[in-house]
């Protein structure tokens, strides 16, 4: 397939899963949640979480979100440890203080729940694999929600934010040349 807009390209696969007939539509194009100005390391574990999504890989989606909050926490600054140890010490830097200014404006549990979700993706769950089927579209597209209100308030507010305020203090400044 080509869109008919931007010409990119894009395969559509009809496949039968338990019956039922099915379409997947995979494109050249990287996809998924992501803004503008976030780094490539997040953009590429968001890609991954959304290619893993589109064809029904419920499961390494969710670990591709919990690699990408990995990354986006150690991008932050928080570096030290695994994934449980840069929520802890984000929350520290909450307490103190210290935490930049979207980490006071969001709730860290979402990150904990992630990171669970995230762990129980990847881990075997005491040989219980219909654990599993917990880890569905539904939930997927509130990750991904959660995901691009992160990526906005870190990236992109801050950016949009500078800019108004830009052009506001550029007419201060004709204004009182007059």
């Amino acid at each position: 397939l080509e869109c008919l807009q931007c010409k990119s390209k894009a395969y559509l696969i009809i496949y039968e899963n338990d019956g039922q007939q099915k379409s997947v539509i995979l494109y050249e194009k990287a996809g998924g949640c992501t803004s503008k100005n976030a780094p490539d390391g997040v953009k590429y574990y968001l890609n991954e979480a959304y290619q893993s999504k589109i064809i029904g890989a419920q499961s390494a989606s969710m670990s591709m979100y919990r690699a990408a909050l990995d990354f986006l926490l150690y991008e932050q600054g928080f570096t030290q440890g695994m994934l449980g140890k840069k929520i802890s010490d984000l929350e520290a830097a909450i307490a103190d203080n210290s935490a930049p200014k979207w980490a006071k404006e969001i709730d860290t549990e979402f990150l904990r729940a992630i990171k669970k979700i995230g762990n129980s993706s990847i881990h075997p769950n005491d040989g219980d694999i219909l654990k599993q089927k917990e880890i569905d579209e539904k939930l997927l597209n509130i990750v991904d929600i959660v995901f691009v209100e992160l990526l906005d308030k870190i990236y992109e507010q801050p950016i949009r934010t500078k800019n108004r305020l830009g052009l506001l203090e550029e007419k201060v400044s004709i204004l009182n040349k007059k």
